[in-house]
């Protein structure tokens, strides 16, 4: 809501907007900035203070049980702090009470956020900047910003990456060291010019992240001419999920090798540790004989009570072979530096071990911050020349020899070598689409660029790029043509949104069938997907198909309890999700949402397989017993029925 030149100017001055800040120089938009934080800051307070007082706690409980697709207890997050920037506001902003979906009652009217009741009734609490922000946020979708450039002191330039719109934002403490290419989860209101978040997760995305992204909005302009807000809102529960995924795999401790754009990368595992010297004594044993607790403490540095601060842990195995003695090889190295913990592992299998380790020796007194892959620096390091395994005194050596021009000249032709091959080399995260054919479409332009910059800022951590003279990665921009604007990009119309889902679900339910399914279940899932078609309870262009196909089978299996084991037709509900890639929780709720709506009971002739019919078929005898079976005349007695 825009405030007119001639109403009261949102800073509280008492002028007109006119003559106080829409006329003002830069420094008075600093302040009428600040003044919305402010704003901001004092209504979440007021509306916590309203929802516990006014609805209850319990509605927080089942918005946030919500926010999280209904967790099991044993999936809820450990951290909660790392997601309220963005359960909050969705809580008060978005969330809406439907007694038809939750079984609990709540003392509020269906239908509204709680942030639209307080308006309604108490709306004389609220300053004029206060109701815009309510206006402003209430069913605003969250979305993912791609940073275009950062403006230290103020804010940022975002993206939107789905709507492609543009946005200059204030500066936010938690998100202040992203940069150009990281990607921002967040709500964005602007507020007579100035744009702030209502809403943003602390998480600095990596740019590869963007990949997942780019495929969810293809499947959005596959369906819309245009993406907009409506259609983002429409798009919160997927969008929430993805962004949950994001943070499940960047924050836990990997069961595997990080993937990486390309093979030439080994992984750093990072922790935050308690105490240095109880780390060091839990963990130097894994170096293995010869090198002792008090040998490897020679080399620690020490405080002045004599405690660790920084050491090197090799990680050693002990390898031996008939008839000759026993050696040790290195698998990676453990660096302790005060309060941090960085793993070195020089095979991309041995992340899960490692891991494993540090969690059974340390347990809650080392947390796991992420993972990257190592540059080339460090590969060359950890590996001799047959490239299986080094001594200790090896990699010292190798870490002189890094050291010198000829060698670093070397490496950079290699690093120079591979990016050139790179552009025509078939990628996993492309589509198994090689660089040079991905570019030829916009989403494949931007994905490219996405690896590439997550590659270069690798690079330019490890500070390798003095190595060679020539930027590979510029070299690869030319050669793609990512510099030029891409040429015959016009948009196609999207097909038919209904028409197209309903042949994108029917696909997916086919495919599904030809491994798990019997030829009667893809039949009854068949008809279900037709009868939602005809039917005006739900539209099926709406949320991705995938989500639709595995509702409509979970509906199925319901109805004909194919998830008991003693089904001859069993499905595994693991492999329902796994296959098409969706969380449980989604799909149950709806699916009962489903059967609800349209009327389907079990028994239903024409989703229910004969034998499951025939178990809600009671009959009664001549004799007067009541049996399950098929219906046939009384003149039947029990004896028939053995």
């Amino acid at each position: 809501m825009d405030t007119g030149c001639n109403d009261f100017c949102p800073c509280g001055s008492g002028n007109s907007y006119e003559r106080c800040c829409l006329v003002q120089p830069e420094p008075l938009l600093d302040l009428l900035g600040y003044r919305i934080n402010n704003a901001f800051d004092s209504l979440i307070e007021k509306l916590l203070l309203f929802a516990k007082t006014r609805i209850g706690e319990l509605s927080f409980v089942l918005a946030v049980d919500e926010f999280f697709f209904w967790p099991d207890y044993d999936e809820v997050p450990e951290s909660m702090d790392d997601f309220m920037p963005v359960a909050l506001p969705w809580y008060l902003f978005n969330w809406i009470y439907d007694p038809d979906v939750i079984d609990e009652h709540v003392d509020i009217p269906a239908g509204q956020t709680i942030a639209e009741i307080y308006l309604a009734e108490n709306h004389n609490q609220l300053n004029q900047l206060q109701m815009q922000l309510i206006h402003g946020a209430v069913r605003n979708p969250f979305s993912f910003h791609e940073v275009m450039a950062s403006e230290p002191g103020y804010g940022f330039t975002l993206k939107d990456i789905f709507t492609g719109r543009q946005t200059k934002v204030m500066e936010k403490q938690e998100v202040k060291m992203a940069q150009a290419g990281d990607i921002l989860m967040g709500r964005i209101v602007t507020i007579d010019h100035i744009s702030i978040f209502v809403g943003c997760s602390p998480m600095i995305i990596r740019p590869s992240w963007k990949l997942p992204i780019i495929k969810m909005r293809k499947n959005m302009n596959r369906l819309f001419l245009e993406v907009t807000d409506n259609i983002l809102l429409d798009y919160d529960m997927e969008i929430r999920a993805l962004f949950l995924g994001i943070h499940e795999m960047e924050t836990r401790p990997p069961k595997a090798a990080h993937s990486c754009s390309y093979n030439t990368l080994f992984q750093n595992l990072s922790y935050r540790i308690d105490d240095p010297q109880a780390a060091f004594e839990k963990l130097c044993s894994l170096a293995q004989a010869p090198q002792t607790y008090e040998a490897l403490r020679k080399t620690a540095v020490l405080d002045d009570n004599g405690r660790i601060m920084t050491a090197e842990i090799p990680w050693l195995s002990a390898a031996s072979k008939a008839g000759q003695e026993q050696q040790n090889s290195m698998l990676g190295l453990l660096i302790i530096d005060q309060n941090s913990l960085k793993v070195k592992v020089n095979s991309k299998t041995l992340v899960q071990s490692i891991s494993e380790e540090i969690t059974t020796r340390l347990g809650n007194s080392a947390q796991y911050l992420g993972s990257v892959p190592q540059a080339m620096e460090q590969e060359i390091e950890d590996l001799d020349k047959d490239g299986v395994s080094c001594s200790y005194s090896r990699l010292a050596m190798h870490r002189e020899l890094i050291q010198k021009p000829e060698m670093r000249r070397e490496l950079g032709h290699m690093i120079s070598k591979h990016w050139k091959s790179w552009v025509d080399e078939k990628q996993p995260a492309l589509n198994g689409d090689t660089p040079r054919q991905a570019v030829k479409t916009i989403d494949g332009r931007e994905s490219v660029e996405a690896l590439l910059m997550e590659a270069q800022r690798e690079m330019e951590n490890n500070e390798i790029p003095q190595w060679y003279e020539t930027d590979p990665f510029e070299e690869v921009r030319r050669v793609l043509k990512l510099d030029k604007p891409l040429k015959n990009k016009n948009k196609s119309e999207p097909t038919n949104g209904q028409d197209y889902a309903v042949s994108e679900i029917k696909s997916i339910i086919e495919s599904f069938s030809k491994h798990y399914l019997e030829d009667r279940v893809k039949n009854c899932s068949m008809l279900l997907c037709q009868r939602l078609e005809k039917g005006d309870e739900f539209t099926l262009n709406y949320s991705r198909p995938e989500i639709w196909a595995a509702i409509i089978i979970y509906a199925i299996a319901q109805l004909n309890f194919l998830f008991d084991s003693k089904n001859q037709a069993h499905i595994k509900k693991s492999d329902l999700f796994d296959e098409l890639g969706i969380k449980p929780a989604i799909i149950s709720k709806k699916a009962l949402q489903i059967r609800k709506d349209c009327g389907i009971e079990f028994g239903d002739p024409s989703y229910t397989l004969p034998e499951i019919i025939k178990m809600f078929n009671f009959v009664e005898t001549s004799d007067e017993y009541t049996l399950p079976g098929a219906k046939t005349n009384k003149s039947a007695s029990a004896d028939d029925y053995k």
